[in-house]
């Protein structure tokens, strides 16, 4: 062994002193990536009344009662001008159409600016299920909703049994159906 590479492997800390000078960074930033995803994630009730929601729809008339009661809710928040929201929306559709005894699917447009466009964008796919305005209590309910889409799925007797943000695969969609149906 040369004499500067005893002194260099001498001097130089152990792999477990140099992860100690770096933990304090490692635990902010992990501090900071579970607060920022936890932001991210609704914060979905335990039960909701889907009647006492008053869905309203895009023309400003209330859905009737009848069109939910007794049947698992899917409630989709959305936006026409958002992709993935565009990319869900086929899967959904499918959804309602394999389930129109046990299942409604409700699109809560979440831009007031977009009602026609996500009229005209829904019409233009041959989607058949309600949309709705975002409503203040819809807010007070489900909590602010920061990311487009956001989903909440909902037991006929109103336990909400899952909550998701972002692009869902068609596969997980249909596994928190079937939950939502058997509850």
């Amino acid at each position: 062994m040369k004499p500067n590479q005893l002194t260099s492997s001498v001097t130089e800390p152990p792999v477990l002193q140099q992860w100690l000078q770096h933990l304090p960074l490692l635990l902010f930033v992990g501090f900071i990536s579970f607060v920022y995803f936890h932001r991210q994630m609704p914060h979905a009730p335990k039960r909701v009344n889907p009647a006492s929601l008053q869905f309203v729809g895009l023309n400003g008339q209330p859905l009737p009662a009848a069109l939910f009661e007794k049947k698992a809710m899917i409630v989709n928040f959305w936006a026409p001008w958002c992709g993935p929201c565009r990319i869900e929306t086929p899967s959904l559709q499918k959804l309602q159409r394999e389930h129109p005894g046990d299942l409604v699917v409700i699109g809560v447009v979440a831009d007031a600016s977009q009602y026609e466009q996500a009229g005209e964008f829904m019409k233009s796919r041959g989607v058949s299920y309600p949309l709705v305005r975002e409503t203040p209590l819809m807010d007070a309910v489900f909590g602010a909703v920061s990311v487009l889409p956001t989903t909440f799925y909902i037991t006929a007797d109103g336990k909400v049994v899952h909550a998701g943000s972002g692009l869902l695969p068609e596969i997980l969609m249909q596994h928190y159906l079937s939950e939502a149906l058997r509850k």
